[in-house]
């Protein structure tokens, strides 16, 4: 539980800086939502505006979102690192990470 409430709070902390949309226009069909550092938003696929998309899968596409807000993205020689081991870590640390990842593979 405590865990669950340490990722609540980052989220709220974040939330309250950031736009959340769920259109993501033309030529992005495969994603599933992103960080727009121009607009400081988080967008995300129409896809979860649907009654049967469970409340952890929409929880975790914001949690790894927020994530590349306190991540920016890294650059190592010519090559972008785009989710640092950081990062990584601390998206391992979403409670239901690995149901959330499973569901949204069956998208």
């Amino acid at each position: 539980m405590a865990r669950r409430l340490g990722i609540c709070a980052y989220i709220e902390h974040y939330r309250k800086s950031i736009v959340f949309t769920h259109h993501l226009g033309a030529g992005s069909r495969n994603r599933l939502g992103h960080y727009d550092p121009a607009h400081n938003a988080i967008v995300v696929s129409r896809i979860f505006d649907h009654p049967r998309i469970p409340r952890y899968a929409i929880e975790y596409i914001v949690y790894h979102e927020m994530l590349h807000l306190k991540h920016p993205v890294k650059l190592r020689g010519s090559r972008r690192c785009v989710h640092s081991a950081e990062f990584q870590a601390e998206e391992n640390l979403f409670p239901q990470l690995e149901k959330a990842t499973g569901f949204l593979k069956q998208l």
